[in-house]
Formats: structure tokens, sequence, C-alpha cells
């Protein structure tokens, strides 16, 4: 790739010259044309080779280029060093919320050995079985079976297929 950049580059200074040596006649460059106002009272023109005006206009142009790609770049730069701060301060409070999660987590388990502790001290306390009952376990009882069953049944067995809906009255 290198050497074909290379010919390129060689054949376009080659077609330069050639350009230039053919349009080495002077041409007058106007810089503040006759306007007729008084500050201005004659125009102002130098004469130059044509070549070195193309030549002079495609560096200016190529400057130009190059000056706008730098202030692109610099945005971009201070865009993307502005997303890595926010990135880091993210990063930062992601820390600081696991740490507290962690910390509420710890709580919760020692609230939780509390309550099994403290219950077991109830059940002690009552005279009742030797295992305490764990306050996080639904107790396995056949009247709150029962009542579930019923109340199921109850709202399954209401009829909702008149036009009107239920009063809360009722």
């Amino acid at each position: 790739m290198r050497i074909l950049r290379s010919i390129v580059l060689a054949l376009l200074f080659i077609a330069g010259v050639f350009v230039a040596s053919a349009n080495v006649q002077l041409v007058e460059l106007v810089i503040v044309p006759d306007t007729g106002i008084a500050s201005f009272p004659a125009k102002i023109a130098i004469e130059l080779p044509l070549f070195l005006i193309v030549i002079v206009a495609l560096g200016a142009g190529v400057l130009l280029g190059g000056l706008a790609a730098v202030l692109e770049q610099v945005r971009l730069r201070t865009g993307l060093r502005r997303a890595r701060k926010e990135r880091d301060h993210a990063v930062e409070e992601h820390g600081k919320a696991d740490a507290l999660l962690d910390g509420a987590r710890a709580e919760a388990e020692g609230l939780r050995a509390q309550v099994t502790e403290l219950s077991s001290e109830l059940v002690v306390a009552r005279g009742g079985a030797d295992e305490p009952m764990s306050p996080f376990v639904e107790p396995e009882d056949e009247h709150v079976d029962r009542a579930l069953d019923d109340r199921s049944t109850v709202v399954q067995d209401e009829d909702y297929s008149h036009d009107e809906p239920p009063s809360r009255n009722d």
C-alpha cells in the first residue's frame, strides 16, 4: 500500500510540474477593485504567475481543512474526556451503592437472627416444643387453609353476570 501511495504521489508531482511549466504567464490578481470610494481611490492589484496563485490557493485549502480537522478532533476529545469523567463518577456511585446494599443485607441478616432468637425464646417461655418456629415460614394450620379455601369459593360463587356492577353496600 505504501508503494502504491508513493507512486501516485510521484505521478501527481510530475503532473503538477508540467502544469506549472505550461502556466508561467503573469496574471493580475486584484485585491481591492476600483470602486470609486474616496477612501480607496485606486485599485490594488499584483501580477503573479498563474501556477503560483493555484499553488497558494491549494495550500490555503489544505491548511483550512487541516484546521477544521484539528478543531473537530479537539471537540471529540473533550467529549470523550467528559464521558470518561461521567463513567468514573457512575462507577464510584455504583461502588457506594454496593457498599450500602451489603450493609443493608448484613443488617437484615442480623435482624433475622434476632427475630429467630426471640421467637425461640417465646416458644420456650410458653412451654412449647424444643424446636423454635421460624417467623418467616407460614404455619401449616388446617384452619388457615380451610379459611383460604372458603374465601376462594365465595369469590367463585358470586354472580357478576348482571348489567350493573355490584354495589359496595351489598
